[in-house]
């Protein structure tokens, strides 16, 4: 793995750009599909081109500026139904974010894979991307509280302490000042709702 970045010598922008990071299947086959190309413009371009051992590299090898990745991506862009003016590659970066964010990804993953210090330097700069949806606990709510639950269960206790089963001392809702029992009633006169003094 090569460590290098364009910036004025050489060096990355943090200490946390410099890392290494596993490339899913479909960008390993574009990179070769991109080698195979760069090889075709090498050889198109024969004495003319420049080796300057550049994986992005111009149609004559040497390193691509600004407007060069702009003037392709907007190329790109063009062959879509996006508008090329309203896109500049930086896109790609919250694109990336919310793609991974709506994926369900952790945001603590999230942010070590865009290089951020912290999690909160991540929900400030893509505050717009990150959708705080925390599916798992919900789901795991659901496993804990089904409508099969047993009547000695939790999920009993707290269905009764919503809603208490209707009794002959208990046929309307409890009103203002009365408490209602968690537990089932006593066999008695004094089941259900009792009024507090």
């Amino acid at each position: 793995m090569v460590w290098r970045s364009v910036r004025a010598g050489g060096d990355t922008k943090t200490k946390k750009s410099r890392r290494t990071l596993a490339l899913p299947k479909r960008c390993v086959e574009a990179l070769r599909f991109h080698q195979e190309l760069q090889r075709q413009q090498r050889k198109a371009a024969g004495q003319a081109w420049r080796d300057h051992d550049r994986v992005f590299a111009s149609t004559v090898g040497t390193e691509r500026n600004a407007n060069n990745v702009l003037r392709s991506f907007r190329a790109i862009l063009q062959k879509t139904e996006l508008n090329p003016d309203e896109w500049i590659p930086r896109e790609m970066r919250h694109s990336f974010v919310s793609v991974l964010s709506d994926s369900g990804v952790p945001l603590e993953d999230i942010s070590r894979l865009v290089g951020h210090n912290s999690t909160e330097v991540t929900e400030t700069v893509y505050r717009k991307q990150i959708r705080p949806v925390l599916l798992a606990e919900a789901e795991a709510m659901d496993g804990i509280f089904t409508d099969d639950e047993p009547s000695h269960s939790v999920g009993h206790s707290l269905h009764s302490v919503v809603a208490p089963p209707k009794t002959a001392a208990n046929t309307s809702p409890p009103t203002i000042g009365s408490t209602i029992s968690a537990h089932p009633p006593p066999d008695g006169p004094a089941a259900g709702a009792h009024a507090e003094a």
